[in-house]
């Protein structure tokens, strides 16, 4: 990215990173019950959400690049 800003590409496995890892920690709490959750939920929630806040301007400059794909869409929507 610092070499080519407008790389697609980068931008989207730069983001990729860390909406992954966002995306890891919510399926597993997703798949929590009711008392595990009551345990670590929120906690777990707050590193997704972190996770989400960092890939958040990769996925912002995508969208100035490519506003109607669905790669940067559906991230974007999953954040916001």
């Amino acid at each position: 990215v610092a070499l080519d800003p407008s790389s697609f590409d980068a931008q989207y496995n730069l983001g990729a990173v860390s909406f992954n890892k966002g995306a890891a920690i919510m399926t597993k709490v997703n798949a929590m019950d009711l008392g595990e959750y009551n345990k670590k939920g929120k906690e777990e929630e707050a590193k997704a959400a972190k996770e989400f806040e960092k890939a958040l301007p990769f996925f912002e400059k995508l969208y100035t690049m490519k506003p109607k794909e669905m790669q940067v869409l559906s991230p974007l929507a999953t954040i916001y």
